[in-house]
C-alpha cells in the first residue's frame, strides 16, 4: 500500500474543535447530554453520543425521538464539539440516519469497536474489523455525501499481526475518514477476559499511519495521570476514556471528586437535560459504588434501581450523605480484573495442593 499523505482537511477540522485530548467515550446507555454535561464541567473537550443503531433510527419512532431529543440544542447547551456515534452494516441505511443527525454534531462516527454478543448478532461493531471491502465503503458511501467529516472507531484485529490492523486503519484513511481512534484490545477481550490494553500495538498503528489523519488511544485509562501517558506513549492526539469515567467524572481533570458530590451534580444537570430514567440510575449506581458497596451502603443499592423520579435518586443520594456511610475502596471500574485474580489464586491454591512441580506451567515460567 503507497505511503498516505497528510490529509489537510481532517487537521484543519480538528484544529476548529479546538484539537480536543480528554475525550469520553460513546457508551450505550451512559453518555446522554446530563452526563456529557458533567464530564464537560471537568475538563473533557470532546464527548461522543450513546451508539445510534441506524436502522432502528429508520424504524422506531420512540428511539428517533429519543436520539432527537438528545441532540437538538447542543450547541445552546455547550456540549460541543460532540460526534454522533452509528452502528450499522448497510451504506444506505447508515446514511440515511447520519444525515438526519449530521445537523446537530461535528462529525459521524462509524461503530467498529463494539465487542458484544448483541453486535455480533446485529453485525456491526468489532464483527465487522474483518470485512475491510465493506467497512471501507461504507466510510467512502458517509464521506462523499455528509457535510460533516467521517471518523472511525476501531479495535485491534489480530492481536498476533498487528500489520493486520494497519491495513485496515490506512484503508479507512483512504475511503475518507477524518480521525482513527484505536482500542488496544481484541474483541475478544471482554468481561471477564477483559484483560489488559495493549498501547504498544496502538503506537505501531499510529506511527504507520504518520500523521495523515488525527488520531485518539483507547482502552487502560483508569486515573487522570493515564490521559497524558497514553497520549504520550502512543503517539495520539488524545486519549478517550469510558468506564472511569462513569465512576468518575473528575477523571478528566484530576480533581478527584466525591461520588456524593459528583452524583448530586449529576442530578442537578438531569433537570436541565432530562435523561432516560435508567439511564440515570445507572450513573448514580455507578458514581456512588464506593459507598453502595461498603457497610451499611447495602440498603440503598435496590432503592436506587427502583427509583421512579430524578427526585427519588436525589433522595437516595441525600440519604447516603446523611448515613455517613465510609466508604469502601474497591471500585467499580476494577470489577472485571478483581473477579479475574480471584480465580487465578482459587487456581494456584488448588495446583499448590496437588503439588509444586506444576506451578511453571500455570504461570508460563
Amino acid at each position: 500500500m503507497a505511503a498516505l499523505t497528510q490529509r489537510d482537511d481532517a487537521w484543519a477540522w480538528w484544529n476548529q474543535l479546538g484539537n480536543p485530548q480528554k475525550v469520553l467515550a460513546p457508551m450505550v446507555g451512559a453518555s446522554e447530554r446530563a452526563f456529557r454535561m458533567l464530564c464537560r464541567r471537568h475538563g473533557c473537550d470532546l464527548a461522543v453520543t450513546p451508539m445510534i443503531h441506524a436502522r432502528l433510527f429508520g424504524e422506531c419512532d420512540k428511539l428517533r425521538r429519543d436520539v432527537l431529543r438528545d441532540l437538538e440544542g447542543s450547541v445552546e447547551a455547550g456540549d460541543r464539539p460532540l460526534l454522533a456515534q452509528l452502528c450499522g452494516d448497510d451504506k444506505d441505511v447508515l446514511l440515511d440516519c447520519a444525515s438526519v443527525c449530521q445537523h446537530y454534531v461535528d462529525g459521524i462516527d462509524l461503530n467498529l469497536g463494539c465487542p458484544q454478543g448483541i453486535a455480533k448478532r446485529g453485525h456491526y461493531g468489532a464483527f465487522l474489523l474483518e470485512e475491510p471491502d465493506l467497512v471501507c465503503g461504507i466510510v467512502e458511501h458517509l464521506s462523499s455525501n455528509l457535510e460533516v467529516p467521517v471518523t472511525c472507531k476501531i479495535r485491534i484485529v489480530d492481536k498476533d499481526n498487528i500489520d493486520v490492523t494497519i491495513r485496515l486503519a490506512k484503508r479507512l484513511v483512504e475511503a475518507g475518514a477524518s480521525l482513527i481512534t484505536i482500542h488496544g484490545r481484541t474483541k475478544e477481550m471482554k468481561g471477564q477476559s477483559v484483560g489488559s490494553v495493549n498501547w504498544s500495538q496502538i503506537s505501531t498503528v499510529i506511527e504507520a499511519l504518520d500523521g495523515c489523519v488525527p488520531t485518539l488511544a483507547n482502552g487502560g485509562i483508569e486515573v487522570f495521570e493515564d490521559l497524558s501517558r497514553a497520549t504520550c506513549e502512543t503517539g495520539a492526539c488524545g486519549a478517550m476514556t469510558s468506564e472511569a469515567a462513569l465512576e468518575d467524572p473528575s477523571v478528566f481533570d484530576g480533581s478527584c471528586e466525591d461520588g456524593l458530590c459528583l452524583a448530586e451534580d449529576y442530578l442537578g444537570l438531569c433537570d436541565q437535560h432530562p435523561p432516560l430514567l435508567k439511564f440515570a440510575c445507572g450513573h448514580v449506581h455507578k458514581l456512588l459504588f464506593r459507598y453502595l458497596q461498603a457497610p451499611g451502603g447495602e440498603a440503598f443499592r435496590a432503592r436506587v434501581g427502583s427509583a421512579n423520579s430524578i427526585e427519588e435518586l436525589s433522595d437516595v443520594v441525600a440519604a447516603v450523605r446523611e448515613a455517613n456511610i465510609a466508604r469502601n475502596e474497591s471500585t467499580w471500574y476494577r470489577r472485571h480484573r478483581t473477579a479475574a485474580v480471584k480465580r487465578v489464586e482459587k487456581v494456584a491454591v488448588d495446583v499448590m495442593a496437588e503439588g509444586d512441580d506444576v506451578m511453571g506451567g500455570l504461570f508460563g515460567d
